[in-house]
């Protein structure tokens, strides 16, 4: 398989059938992965030439690399014959690539949008359920506005790995006192004043002081 980039000029090729021994470095990890997760996943994929343009400005925290995962998996499922394409399982596949092939612990929310988006609407998300559904935005007279301000944006070598575990350790100390909580969502305000002691600064700073349920 060949993939070109317009946006950076450059060109890569790999092989379906031999998955990637360890992560490039490159944007190819986000199509390589993507492709290599949904075969596993038992998408039937096959060979294709694929020419990449985006005006989704890169590094600037508008999800680019969701938009890139799903826009590969979408078009390698199309040129594979797909009639119909379940957008759940696709999603799933480009959040396990960010995982495994960019090293990076995003949650599902990135590739839900880029996935079910739709236009003059935001998008509702239970993220432990995946359940989902548009909710239409009416601005008014206000207007949303995006800007690039250059500063890049980049998860894998951010502290978002980091918080992520910090996370996973506040719950793992509420549960000792609570077997049911299962996340920072699960947490009620009672629960959360009374272990609020024994929770380490660090660990309670990342849970913003507050619970999330």
């Amino acid at each position: 398989m060949s993939v070109r980039s317009l946006n950076t000029s450059t060109e890569f090729t790999f092989d379906l059938n031999r998955p990637v021994a360890q992560r490039h470095g490159t944007w190819l990890d986000y199509v390589e992965g993507t492709a290599q997760v949904m075969m596993s996943r038992g998408f039937r994929l096959g060979g294709a030439d694929l020419l990449i343009s985006s005006n989704v400005p890169v590094g600037a925290g508008l999800s680019s690399s969701a938009a890139l995962e799903i826009a590969t998996g979408y078009a390698l499922a199309s040129l594979a014959g797909s009639d119909t394409l379940n957008l759940t399982a696709l999603a799933l596949s480009a959040q396990s690539a960010e995982h495994r092939y960019v090293g990076t612990r995003c949650g599902i929310m990135d590739q839900f949008i880029a996935s079910f988006g739709e236009v003059d609407c935001a998008l509702l998300i239970d993220c432990r359920s995946l359940a989902h559904k548009p909710v239409p935005l009416s601005l008014g007279s206000a207007c949303l506005l995006i800007c690039d301000t250059r500063a890049k944006h980049e998860l894998a070598s951010s502290a978002y790995n980091e918080r992520r575990a910090q996370c996973e350790i506040a719950v793992a100390m509420l549960r000792a006192a609570e077997p049911t909580i299962g996340s920072l969502r699960d947490v009620s305000w009672e629960q959360f004043e009374a272990a609020e002691s024994a929770l380490p600064d660090l660990i309670l700073g990342v849970t913003g002081g507050l619970p999330l349920g």
